[in-house]
């Protein structure tokens, strides 16, 4: 973490995680990172949400295939998020792209996104 901030990302916070394993040898720290949801999928990509669970009461949305972002949503101060909408997907702008790729970190597929 301390490597991406110092290349100048925003918005980043973690904390170490207290793990304990049966091994001897020195494992690396490990962060857990905290990403906020902020933006939001613009509604033209959303389809109706089908009727919450009458068991439950869960509203539950299909993620759609082709994601298009909600520009007013977007947050200015951070440059990785949580989508508001479908926490599950994770955002970075060109500054977190060119940050990653200009380190050398693997394991992360980007895709653009179009905004409206």
């Amino acid at each position: 973490m301390e490597t991406l901030q110092q290349a100048g990302l925003r918005g980043l916070a973690g904390r170490q995680l207290q793990l304990s394993f049966r091994q001897k040898k020195k494992l690396p720290d490990l962060i857990e990172l905290q990403l906020m949801p902020y933006g939001l999928l613009h509604a033209d990509c959303l389809r109706q949400p089908p009727a919450p669970c009458p068991r439950c009461g869960r509203e539950g949305s299909e993620l759609p295939e082709q994601l298009i972002l909600k520009a007013a949503s977007l947050p200015p101060h951070t440059d990785v998020f949580r989508l508001a909408d479908f926490e599950s997907v994770l955002v970075g702008n060109e500054h977190f792209k060119e940050a990653v790729q200009r380190l050398g970190m693997d394991g992360i597929l980007f895709h653009e996104l179009p905004l409206r």
